[in-house]
């Protein structure tokens, strides 16, 4: 399928092809949008076992990208008076089954949740890691990952020290589903990833 040039730029399949080829991908999915319209380009390969192309269907991993969803999604809450930055998380969390087990959980604010500052316990630590390969079809919920960082020492006191944490993030999308009072998913796709 022949893709439309965008104003200024290389045809947007062209300049996937390039950047698979020049990074050595297996295989990428480029969506473009904006007013004129919607473009999505594929090149390489989705499983290199099998040689399957990547299709526009195809799904990726997507590691910490969803941490800038979620922390988008968190900011719009501020900017509508919902919440505030320097607001303690626990009232919003305190219905999360055994919350109270996690170390500092007290004294942490939704700003030092966003800047890996709130000094609580990571639940995606070793230990995690050999449960989550040993049960690879096991969807975990928040709050099952959640509990494996209750009880677990706390790397600083709120506020003190950075320290890149992914229970950060996962207790900001249960925030986030308190807050605006839909699902996780739903609330991404309406405010974040939907028709602007």
């Amino acid at each position: 399928m022949a893709l439309p040039l965008l104003a200024g730029a290389e045809p947007v399949q062209e300049l996937l092809d390039r950047l698979v080829a020049r990074e050595k991908l297996p295989g990428a999915v480029l969506l473009v949008s904006g007013p004129a319209g919607r473009v999505v380009a594929t090149a390489g390969l989705a499983n290199l076992k099998t040689r399957e192309p990547v299709t526009p269907q195809t799904r990726f991993y997507i590691a910490s990208s969803g941490k800038l969803v979620t922390a988008v999604a968190t900011l719009q809450l501020v900017q509508e008076g919902k919440l505030k930055l320097n607001d303690p998380v626990l009232p919003w969390l305190k219905n999360v089954p055994g919350i109270t087990g996690l170390r500092n959980i007290e004294n942490v604010n939704v700003e030092q949740l966003l800047s890996h500052r709130s000094g609580l316990a990571e639940y995606f630590d070793n230990d995690f890691e050999d449960l989550w390969a040993s049960q690879p079809a096991k969807v975990w919920t928040a709050d099952e990952a959640l509990a494996q960082a209750f009880g677990k020492r706390a790397p600083s006191r709120p506020g003190r020290a950075f320290n890149y944490n992914n229970t950060n993030f996962v207790l900001l999308g249960r925030l986030l589903e308190l807050v605006d009072g839909a699902p996780y998913a739903s609330a991404v796709q309406r405010r974040v990833l939907g028709p602007v």
